[in-house]
């Protein structure tokens, strides 16, 4: 847990991949272009293709 400047605890978002937190689903969404792991999962499998 981190705890903020105003002793309140603050909403992280951890990378699954490498662990890394941040403040913002937005920093971890563009964070996770880095990973070229996560880039190769499909949300969807092409019938033709698999």
């Amino acid at each position: 847990i981190i705890i903020g400047p105003d002793g309140h605890p603050l909403t992280v978002y951890p990378c699954m991949i490498c662990g890394k937190k941040f403040k913002s689903r937005g920093f971890l969404k563009r964070h996770m272009k880095n990973h070229p792991e996560h880039l190769a999962k499909k949300k969807y499998r092409c019938t033709d293709c698999d």
